[in-house]
C-alpha cells in the first residue's frame, strides 16, 4: 500500500506509529518513497493505518499503486484538456 500524505512530518510520523507497532525482527515494513510511504503488510494491519490517518485528521490518499503513477494520470488528464 502506498499512502500520499501532504507533508514529510505527517510521513515520518507514520513510519514511526507502522514500525512500532508492526515491525518483526528488525524489518522495516514501512518507509519514505518519492511522493509518500510505502507499507508493506497485512489487510489488518492497512486497516490500523486507515484508522490512524483518520484519527490524526490528515488529509491523504491510500493507493496499491505508486504515487507517482497516480502524479503521472494527473498530468495526462490535464494534458487533455
Amino acid at each position: 500500500m502506498y499512502v500520499r500524505l501532504l507533508n514529510y512530518s505527517q510521513a515520518t510520523e507514520l513510519i514511526r506509529y507502522y514500525n512500532s507497532k508492526f515491525d518483526q525482527d528488525g524489518n522495516v515494513t514501512a518507509s519514505i518513497t518519492s511522493g509518500g510511504v510505502a507499507i508493506q503488510g497485512k489487510e489488518f494491519e492497512f486497516n490500523a493505518v486507515r484508522e490512524f490517518l483518520n484519527n490524526k485528521g490528515w488529509r491523504h490518499e491510500l493507493n496499491s499503486t505508486h504515487p507517482s503513477e497516480t502524479t503521472k494520470q494527473i498530468i495526462k488528464e490535464i494534458v487533455r484538456i
